[in-house]
């Protein structure tokens, strides 16, 4: 599953704990590494929590009571786009998987 955080809080808004005047990436780092950090402390995810710091920075993680691997990332509309635009493909072709 993948999940987009979209908050104001978060890198590049320019407030906030995350935000101010650091990079967008770093912001996104430090964000998701307080998830991680909590997703640690509340048992949520199962084994390791990669938490892979690029452009678009994720956090991935499985959670065997749901039966999920889950890609988080942190206001990327792109990401959001490109999700969106995959599933309206598939609405409209049987050809797409």
């Amino acid at each position: 599953m993948d999940v987009c955080v979209f908050s104001d809080v978060v890198p590049g808004s320019g407030g906030g704990r995350f935000g101010g005047k650091s990079r967008k990436s770093k912001g996104a780092v430090e964000f998701l590494g307080e998830v991680r950090r909590l997703l640690r402390k509340k048992k949520v995810a199962n084994g390791d929590i990669q938490l892979i710091p690029a452009n678009v920075s994720i956090l991935k993680f499985f959670n065997t009571g749901a039966g999920l691997e889950v890609d988080l990332c942190t206001n990327s509309p792109a990401g959001a786009l490109n999700t969106h635009m995959l599933f309206c493909y598939g609405q409209v072709s049987f050809v797409f998987p």
